[in-house]
């Protein structure tokens, strides 16, 4: 499993100018995580003292915009943002959660798509892919 050791750096930027992390807040802290007055609010993020108000990275999937098939049950069995491989890949609900490890020589300032696939169910052949695009912006 990915641990930081700090505050995830910033992932990119909503359309709204806030940041966004990614989703440790500290030390093996997830923001998820977080209670009382640090918790994350209804948009996902939350003020602290050295970064202000910002946005920790998480997405979650409607089953009403999969309009082609239905969701499938469970875990996605990979997710990629991008040229950025999830390490780990948890679901709760529509709730999932991708941990992506952002490399040092990353390009700076260009949308990437992102990528779910889930094992196909019940003798389809292939998995089953949906893809979003230009979701994600890696930034310094």
């Amino acid at each position: 499993m990915l641990t930081r050791k700090q505050h995830s750096p910033v992932l990119g930027f909503a359309f709204d100018g806030f940041p966004l992390y990614g989703p440790y807040e500290s030390d093996g802290v997830m923001a998820k995580d977080l209670k009382k007055s640090a918790a994350l609010d209804v948009c996902n993020g939350h003020i602290d003292e050295i970064r202000g108000y910002h946005y920790q990275v998480q997405f979650e999937l409607d089953p009403n915009k999969a309009v082609e098939r239905r969701l499938p049950d469970g875990s996605p069995t990979w997710v990629q943002i991008g040229p950025f491989e999830a390490k780990k890949i948890t679901r709760d609900g529509n709730l999932v959660t991708a941990e992506i490890q952002v490399m040092d020589d990353f390009p700076l300032g260009v949308l990437f798509d992102c990528h779910i696939e889930f094992d196909s169910n019940g003798g389809r052949s292939g998995p089953i892919v949906f893809k979003k695009n230009d979701v994600f912006r890696v930034v310094e």
